[in-house]
């Protein structure tokens, strides 16, 4: 029986960002922050109106367009569509873990916690230049502090603040 397991890697780079660069990061950080709090509150407020209601990503994810054309919400048109669609998938993940009984209920996310991001798609490589780039953002330069390319096919990049200092992880 033979079961072929794939490997996961992931490579962390610090990031060599310009002010406007490390702004917009923070920018969509915290629109990601936003977003999953926002869920988190109109799921519960869903619950509590009919506590039959189920958590659903799909449900969730139909409203962010709608959101993006309210004009008290259209700044989220800013950010990539994929890292806030990412924010309700990680409270989709949450969420199971509590129903599961192996977490506790999702908290909201603090301004003070740390800074970060994922990107599942269309960011692209540039390992000869040490540069990736971000949709709505363009090329960043990082740091390359592994003497080996990068192996296997990206699949996704989380852009984190830790220290004040920015870092992608390339899974």
């Amino acid at each position: 029986n033979n079961i072929m397991k794939k490997i996961q890697k992931a490579y962390k780079h610090r990031l060599q960002l310009n002010a406007t660069q490390e702004q917009t990061l923070r920018q969509f950080a915290g629109s990601c922050r936003y977003v999953f709090n926002q869920m988190l509150s109109y799921s519960q407020k869903q619950y509590q109106n009919d506590n039959t209601h189920k958590f659903s990503y799909t449900e969730l994810a139909n409203l962010l367009p709608i959101w993006k054309k309210e004009v008290e919400r259209q700044w989220l048109a800013n950010v990539p569509a994929q890292a806030l669609q990412q924010a309700i998938k990680q409270l989709e993940t949450a969420m199971k873990r509590f129903f599961n009984k192996t977490s506790s209920y999702p908290n909201f996310k603090k301004k003070s916690s740390p800074a970060s991001f994922k990107i599942p798609q269309g960011f692209k490589i540039d390992e000869t230049n040490h540069r990736i780039f971000v949709p709505k953002i363009g090329w960043l330069k990082y740091i390359n502090s592994y003497k080996h390319k990068l192996s296997g096919t990206p699949k996704n990049l989380t852009l984190s603040c830790k220290n004040n200092k920015w870092y992608v992880s390339i899974q």
